[in-house]
């Protein structure tokens, strides 16, 4: 505010920047082939057929368990964040390289945590991890 000394927090560089957006539709865009033909192939073995029901849950789960993380989520560290995500993407070229979709499936996992870990930091990343069942 003018006068006061006082200025408005800066949203972080991923808001100003739209890079939050960029990195889902990138990683969207990027997964989406590789995905429908595992899905596919999935879908042909009667004993995958399931599958639909198994996303459905987790969706579930991702969305009770984001409900208990304390507002307001503050973004992680850019460096973890381009490292995960660096990671998913340069093992998602590997899967389009072999088209293998079991590939873009394990590139799918640092590429989640990075959203994550952008999106939220250290609360959201933890919605990630197995909870401790011991």
């Amino acid at each position: 505010m003018p006068g006061t000394g006082v200025e408005p927090p800066q949203p972080p560089l991923a808001e100003r920047t739209g890079l939050t957006r960029l990195n889902v539709g990138l990683q969207a865009f990027g997964f989406a082939p590789l995905l429908l033909l595992l899905f596919s192939n999935l879908w042909g073995q009667t004993y995958y057929q399931f599958f639909p029901m198994a996303l459905a849950g987790a969706d579930f789960l991702g969305w009770s368990r984001l409900k208990e993380v304390p507002r307001p989520l503050a973004a992680g560290h850019a460096a973890g964040t381009a490292a995960l995500l660096g990671t998913s993407f340069c093992v998602l070229f590997a899967a389009m390289v072999w088209w293998s979709p079991w590939l873009a499936i394990l590139a799918a996992v640092p590429g989640v945590v990075g959203v994550a870990w952008g999106l939220g930091g250290w609360r959201s990343w933890r919605l990630t991890q197995l909870p401790n069942l011991g």
